[in-house]
């Protein structure tokens, strides 16, 4: 297994400026069977990834941790989860952000880690052969093939997060890292959303200053009918939807 050399990581996270915005929409769509069972979440196989991990890339993902630990201690304390107000300035990914569609129904983590390294200016193998190195769309496996590929952050993987873990992960990826946070989400007919599905990756390439607001980037857009490349979601909806995110 490759592994590039990792950048040093910085504890604390500075304000960010707010970038060049990209298109965005607020509606939804009536929900419609998205149907399959892809971008799978499987807590086994990213243990299996940080035990194959050398002691100095443990010690940045312990690092990381810490560092969201501290982001929502300091948080807690100088802003009280659920007070925001309402705000239309945007923390977006610097310069232009492209979202590739997913080339076939099982593609969509294959199309997001694409659409990341691309941003990145690496350049990206096809698809296909994500895929099968993700092993069919393992939402799990990203970490290990993206850090794999690219330095400038070295991603890591979280089950379940709350809103505060969720919009702050995002806020530090797309303000600090410069680079968009993939999301696992399943949605059923009890959530307002574009489609149903019980498995689906999508990126977010911004937020809200008052983290109220999250940009997602969707592989099935412009695939499904009704369905938008960049659309805005309120964060509590995201997070309501959200399995796992790799940040």
């Amino acid at each position: 297994m490759k592994h590039t050399k990792i950048k040093s990581f910085i504890a604390a996270c500075p304000a960010a400026a707010t970038a060049a915005g990209c298109a965005s929409f607020s509606a939804y769509a009536q929900n419609e069977e998205s149907g399959g069972n892809y971008a799978i979440v499987d807590s086994g196989e990213y243990q299996e990834y940080l035990d194959s991990l050398t002691d100095e890339q443990r010690k940045i993902v312990a690092a990381k941790e810490q560092m969201l630990e501290q982001l929502l201690a300091d948080k807690n304390i100088t802003e009280p989860s659920g007070t925001y107000a309402t705000s239309d300035t945007y923390i977006d990914l610097p310069g232009i952000f492209t979202m590739y569609r997913q080339e076939t129904d099982d593609y969509c983590v294959s199309a997001c880690i694409m659409s990341a390294l691309e941003y990145l200016g690496i350049g990206s193998p096809k698809q296909s052969v994500i895929n099968e190195l993700v092993e069919d769309g393992h939402f799990s496996k990203i970490p290990e093939y993206i850090n794999s590929m690219q330095e400038q952050n070295f991603y890591i993987h979280k089950e379940r997060p709350s809103l505060d873990e969720l919009t702050e992960c995002i806020k530090t990826d797309v303000g600090h890292y410069n680079v968009p946070t993939f999301l696992g989400i399943a949605t059923n007919k009890d959530i307002r959303w574009f489609y149903t599905t019980s498995g689906h990756c999508v990126l977010s390439n911004g937020i809200s200053n008052d983290l109220s607001m999250i940009r997602i980037a969707d592989p099935l857009g412009n695939v499904k009918p009704g369905v938008p490349v960049f659309y805005t979601a309120k964060a509590s909806d995201v997070q309501q939807m959200t399995r796992a995110i790799c940040w």
